[in-house]
Parts: C-alpha cells; sequence; structure tokens
C-alpha cells in the first residue's frame, strides 16, 4: 500500500500480484526496504555465515530465491528466533538452523518470522494459484479474473488491505517443540497518499493472549492524517477462531480471518490450533 509497495508485477511470489505494505517490519519502526543477511544481528551473523543469495526484507520476511535451473527446494540459513512458511509448506529444519524449503514454479521461496504483523494487499489473492497463502480461501470472496488483469492504480492504494498474523508459539522452525501456551505477534506498517509527499498513517497492530481454547486479542493504533480505509482484514495463521467481536459488537469469521470495519480492539474467541501441514 502507498508509494513504496510492492505491488501488481513487482511482487514476491511471481504469479501473484500480492503486494507487501509499505512496512514489512514485524516490530521494526525503520523505513521500509530490504536488507542484505550482512545487516543482521552479530548473532545472526555468526550463525549465517557468508550468504549472498538470500535476503530479509524488513525484520518479518526471509526471501530466498532458487537460483539454479530445475531447482525444486533449496536450503537456506535461519536468522535467530522462529520461521514459518506462508504457503503452508512443511519445511525441515535441522539442529543447525538449516531449513529446505520447497522452490516450485513460479514462486519465491519465503519464510515468515513467528512474531510478525505483515501487511499485505489481499484484493490481489488467488486461492487457487500457486502461490496462495494458506489462508486465502477463507473470509470474503476474492477479486475475479477480470479484476486481476486491471493495472494498479495511481495512488497504489490496495485493494484490500490485510494484517496477516503469525504468532509465536506454534509452527515456527528452529525455535524448539511447538507450544500451545500462547502466543503473540506485532509489526508496523506505512501508509499515504501515494506521492511520498502528502499525509501519511502509521498502522502499530499487536495480538496477544493466543492460546488454544482462549480469546485473542489485537489492538490497532493509528497516527497520522491519511485516512485508513474503509474495511481491511485480519488474517491469523495456524489458528481458527469460534466467533469475533469488534470493539464489542459481534462480526463473522471463517477459520481465522475476518473482514471487519476500521477498529480499535478486534477479539477473536474459542481458539483452536490448525494442524499443521
Amino acid at each position: 500500500s502507498g508509494g513504496d509497495s510492492l505491488s501488481g508485477g513487482d511482487s514476491l511470489s511471481g504469479g501473484d500480484g500480492r503486494s507487501g505494505g509499505d512496512s514489512l517490519s514485524g516490530g521494526d519502526r525503520r523505513p521500509p526496504g530490504d536488507r542484505g543477511m550482512a545487516a543482521a544481528s552479530a548473532d545472526d551473523l555468526r550463525r549465517l555465515g557468508d550468504v549472498d543469495d538470500a535476503f530479509l526484507l524488513g525484520d518479518a520476511l526471509l526471501v530466498a530465491p532458487a537460483v539454479r535451473p530445475g531447482t525444486t527446494s533449496r536450503t537456506v540459513p535461519l536468522p535467530s528466533g522462529g520461521w514459518v512458511s506462508p504457503w503452508g509448506d512443511e519445511v525441515a529444519s535441522g539442529p543447525d538452523r538449516l531449513a529446505r524449503v520447497p522452490a516450485p514454479l513460479p514462486r519465491v521461496p519465503l519464510l515468515v518470522r513467528a512474531g510478525s504483523v505483515v501487511p499485505f494487499d489481499d484484493g490481489w489473492r488467488q486461492p487457487q494459484g500457486c502461490c496462495a497463502f494458506d489462508t486465502d480461501a477463507h473470509g470474503r470472496p476474492p477479486a475475479g479474473p477480470d479484476r486481476l488483469r486491471e493495472p494498479v492504480s495511481r495512488d497504489h492504494a490496495p485493494r484490500r488491505l490485510a494484517f496477516h498474523c503469525w504468532p509465536t508459539g506454534r509452527l515456527a522452525m528452529a525455535d524448539g517443540p511447538a507450544d500451545l501456551s500462547g502466543g503473540w505477534a506485532a509489526g508496523t506498517a506505512i501508509d499515504d497518499a501515494g506521492d511520498g509527499d502528502g499525509p501519511c498513517r502509521v498502522d502499530r497492530l499487536t495480538l496477544s493472549g493466543v492460546a488454544s481454547g482462549e480469546t485473542a486479542t489485537c489492538r490497532w493504533e493509528r497516527d497520522g492524517d491519511h485516512p485508513p480505509p474503509d474495511r481491511v482484514r485480519v488474517v491469523l495463521h495456524g489458528w481458527t477462531a469460534a466467533a469475533a467481536e469488534v470493539d464489542g459488537r459481534p462480526v463473522a469469521v471463517s477459520g481465522g480471518t475476518v473482514d471487519v470495519p476500521v477498529f480499535a480492539e478486534l477479539r477473536l474467541h474459542g481458539l483452536l490450533p490448525v494442524a499443521g501441514p
């Protein structure tokens, strides 16, 4: 979303036009942009060594392109913390923190740091496409094929701003055994009118209380003059909810996904973990 978004054909995933937001940080409030492994922490440098064919996009996304012809999977060293696949792939990780990730055409291998809330434009999602997230079939129906052929608007405004939440606590590679006792996630996104000089808005989202049978709470704080969209999509990966409410009003929930008006507090009740791939 906004002027610096990865929208339309500039997507990470090849066939899917889904875009990342202006900021793809999982808690980091610095400006958006990709960072090589060399910009990771000293501990990450010690673990990762010299890697020149993978990079961090913000603090939340680890992109590991397959650069050799005929490659169907690849290994990538993992930075500190837990990492999950947004595609729902099963990813093997050894004690040396080397993960083997599938690399089917035309999809770029991608991992998400557990504990992140990442903004995407879900107006481009294609549940039957090769780049579909594991939750894309949930919520309101996506845009039809004709809409997907439309050009990106001049202001790069998102068609459906979505906050994807990957909480800590389960399905996190290299982070020890799955822990269903609780989890959290946080992230920051920046949106503007597309010119970079006008009004802008900073969105800060925190998710807490993710545990089996419990209620998770997502809070959305906004700063700035650029207005938010009328509706947003919130996606909780790895969990389903029995019911949901926005600012005290009941709303429909599909799996762990809600399509709701702008809110201050979203509550997801009766959480249950989704079986892994």
